[in-house]
């Protein structure tokens, strides 16, 4: 079956050009799904995906999923994701835990915090100093060596901070 789409204000292209399998990484894609499981499911590299990507054909068979034009579902790479769920978790644990590269680890432990929803804006962090910490630095702003900064309004204050 031959689907017609416009492209690049209004000229046609024709997506027949496209795999099942191209199809499929652009329904999931649209669902947004993230890449690396994508790529886990449909055996193609993060780079051949995103290669994929940048074809005309591709991009507009894209633009109709998205649109929802595009109504043929992908149950099966779906389950089949769906499925492979928990070995995907289980790897980026084990990446995070044991890959010897400091950037792996850290994108692996990213990945994971972003799959649970906790993105960088979410985290508030708090530091807990003991007196004698904050005596020391209470002095050092009352020498003007250091200046407290109010996060909210910006203001300044050599001695603001306390210990909790």
């Amino acid at each position: 079956m031959t689907h017609e789409v416009t492209v690049n204000g209004g000229e046609r292209m024709a997506d027949q050009t496209l795999s099942n399998e191209h199809k499929n990484v652009a329904r999931l894609l649209a669902l947004d799904v993230p890449m690396l499981d994508i790529a886990a499911q449909s055996g193609y590299t993060i780079v051949e995906i995103a290669n994929l990507r940048g074809k005309p054909e591709f991009a507009a068979f894209l633009q109709k999923c998205r649109s929802g034009e595009e109504q043929e579902a992908a149950p099966e790479s779906v389950e089949r994701l769906q499925q492979e769920a928990g070995t995907s978790l289980e790897v980026l644990i084990t990446l995070r835990d044991h890959a010897e590269s400091e950037t792996v680890r850290l994108n692996a432990a990213k990945e994971l915090l972003s799959r649970a929803g906790v993105g960088s804006e979410s985290l508030d962090a708090a530091i807990v100093l003991d007196e004698a910490v904050v005596d020391m630095l209470k002095r050092a702003g009352r020498e003007g060596l250091i200046v407290f900064e109010d996060e909210d309004d910006g203001s300044t204050d050599t001695a603001d901070a306390e210990a909790v």
